[in-house]
C-alpha cells in the first residue's frame, strides 16, 4: 500500500493496460459496479480504499466505465489529488450500463 496510489501501465503485464497493484483497473471497476460494496472489493483485491477510489477515478475519466463513473470521477478528482479520499462522497452512483 502507498500514500499516493498510482495507476500503472506495464507493457509485459495485462497487455500494457492500466493496473492498480497489478490488477486491471477495469476488473476493479467492474466488480465494484456489480453492486459490491467498497469493503468487499478492497478485501477481494487487497486494496486500500484510496487505491480503490483511484482505480475507479481512472476508469471514470479514461477507461471503459466513463459512462457509469464519469460524473463521480470529475467530482472526486480534487479530493483524490489531496489524498483526502476519506472525506468525500461515500461511493459513486451505480448508473448501470448505457444502451446504444
Amino acid at each position: 500500500m502507498t500514500d499516493r496510489p498510482a495507476v500503472e501501465f506495464k507493457p509485459g503485464f495485462s497487455w500494457g493496460g492500466p493496473t492498480m497493484r497489478s490488477i486491471p483497473t477495469n476488473a476493479i471497476a467492474g466488480l465494484y459496479l456489480a453492486e459490491r460494496d467498497e469493503a468487499a472489493v478492497c478485501g477481494d483485491y487487497d486494496l486500500s480504499r484510496h487505491e480503490l477510489l483511484v482505480a475507479l477515478w481512472f476508469e471514470g475519466t479514461h477507461g471503459e466505465y466513463q459512462a457509469e463513473l464519469g460524473e463521480w470521477a470529475q467530482d472526486a478528482y480534487k479530493a483524490l489529488a489531496r489524498a483526502t479520499s476519506t472525506r468525500f462522497r461515500r461511493r459513486p452512483a451505480n448508473r448501470g450500463a448505457v444502451s446504444s
